[in-house]
């Protein structure tokens, strides 16, 4: 290209030196500006090299979508599967990569690992996956990526053992970093059932260490709570996907210092086998 460009020019400059009338001058100034366009403006992004790039986590948005199902027949959708089922994923709106592989499918477990990638070449490509494990169970993420990772499209489903009930019980407390003496403490605190099962018998306590007393507890609609030393709440049956949110009000001792710290600890379990113990408890101070 560098050489097309030089020779082009060379071959102007020497038209120029001619003795040529100011009309073919302007012409020949005229044509060079658009040889000039066509080298720097259209032939580079002709050439634009395919590169896969190094991985990351953006996520933009995109039309393109995941539709699930029970089998190759695409006939019935679904969400939840069980152990030993296969899912089936259809993807559409993907671009067209002329033959080059601009997305790519990737299956990720649970517990965050990818344990399938399959390329994508054409609009309406499907690709399946057998969950063959009993140790895979709770809410699967299938989606598409680009050559840098970027994802696009997302769909989730949920795996069971319908021989064995087990649930992914998650809680996430929140409130504010400063509070006066004396005054109150609002603290949203939240229990999810991540399924793949409805959890029996959830039990939920929080405790605030520290100078603060308990005030008060907004009780939900089947919850039992007991409010004290240590807030308590209990409930017969938390729905898979289901989330509770309470708000719990803590007052501050008037004679606390400056510089306290007030730690707040919240913890669930449940009668049901639980898969993720580690978002099990939660802290705040």
């Amino acid at each position: 290209m560098e050489g097309l460009l030089g020779s082009s020019v060379l071959f102007l400059r020497l038209n120029l030196s001619w003795n040529q009338s100011s009309i073919e001058r302007r012409v020949a100034k005229r044509f060079l500006v658009v040889l000039w366009t066509i080298v720097v403006l259209v032939l580079p992004s002709t050439f634009v090299p395919r590169v896969v790039l190094a991985h990351s986590a953006a996520v933009v948005a995109s039309t393109e979508s995941i539709n699930l199902f029970s089998s190759a027949s695409l006939i019935i959708p679904k969400a939840l599967f069980d152990v030993g089922d296969t899912v089936w994923a259809i993807v559409t709106g993907v671009p067209d990569g002329g033959g080059f592989r601009l997305r790519r499918f990737q299956w990720v477990a649970p517990d965050g690992t990818i344990v399938r990638e399959k390329e994508i070449l054409v609009e309406g490509q499907l690709d399946s996956y057998q969950i063959p494990r009993a140790d895979q169970l709770g809410r699967w993420t299938v989606r598409t990526v680009d050559n840098s990772n970027s994802g696009f499209a997302v769909e989730e489903f949920v795996v069971r053992d319908p021989a064995n009930a087990s649930v992914d019980l998650s809680v996430n407390l929140s409130g504010p970093l400063q509070v006066g003496a004396g005054k109150n403490i609002s603290l949203t605190l939240q229990v999810t059932n991540n399924g793949p099962d409805d959890a029996q018998w959830v039990h939920l306590t929080h405790g605030a260490s520290g100078a603060a007393t308990f005030h008060s507890l907004s009780e939900l609609p089947g919850w039992s709570c007991l409010g004290g030393g240590a807030t308590t709440c209990t409930i017969a049956t938390l729905g898979s996907g289901v989330t509770a949110t309470f708000a719990l009000v803590y007052q501050v001792n008037a004679d606390a210092l400056g510089g306290t710290t007030i730690s707040n600890l919240v913890e669930v379990s449940s009668d049901t086998r639980e898969l993720q113990t580690a978002n099990n408890a939660a802290t705040a101070s």
